[in-house]
């Protein structure tokens, strides 16, 4: 079994001393990073979609076998309740340039977000979702948490994300071949 262990970023004000030298450039965060873990998950592109400039900088800074995880924008999954649109072409340019390193993408659904309008949402996004990366989805909706929700994710081959989350009862149910666990 191949386990990856990292977290939901890498730059964070209350790692300064405990994990990153007080002295330590903020620019030199990520390669720092780098050397504890193998992975992240960037949680900020559910906020701001970066520049390719930007994702760029993190495939240069990052060693070979580094991998990078991403929330899609929420924009995509809360604003426009999973209906693909220019949000969700957008980032994925932006994320391109990390080429092989990217291997997963994270769809966190809202909890306003029933099953039954997020089944037919998700059904036609997943349709336009390039096959290079591999995509886990986390619900909050307690009609997500169902046996015929489970088989959605289970047909599409898509991970249901396993998490700890107050108000949440996940089941942590296996629907793919791999799993994602998220612990905030």
């Amino acid at each position: 079994m191949d386990v990856k262990i990292g977290c939901t970023g890498w730059s964070y004000k209350g790692w300064i001393g405990p994990f990153y030298p007080k002295t330590m450039p903020s620019t030199d965060y990520l390669k720092q990073y780098c050397k504890t873990f193998d992975i992240t998950e960037v949680n900020s592109t559910f906020y701001k979609i970066p520049s390719p400039h930007t994702t760029t900088k993190w495939f240069d800074t990052t060693p070979e076998n580094f991998i990078f995880t991403a929330k899609m924008p929420k924009q995509i999954t809360h604003d426009t309740r999973l209906k693909p649109g220019p949000y969700l072409d957008q980032f994925l340019n932006a994320i391109q340039p990390l080429g092989s390193k990217m291997k997963f993408l994270v769809i966190q659904l809202p909890p306003s977000l029933s099953f039954a309008e997020s089944e037919i949402n998700l059904d036609k996004m997943v349709k336009h979702l390039p096959k290079n990366y591999r995509y886990a989805v986390e619900g909050r909706h307690p009609s997500g948490l169902t046996e015929k929700a489970y088989q959605f994710p289970s047909e599409r081959n898509l991970c249901l994300v396993w998490n700890e989350l107050q108000g949440v009862l996940n089941p942590a149910k296996a629907t793919t071949d791999f799993v994602y666990l998220r612990l905030i």
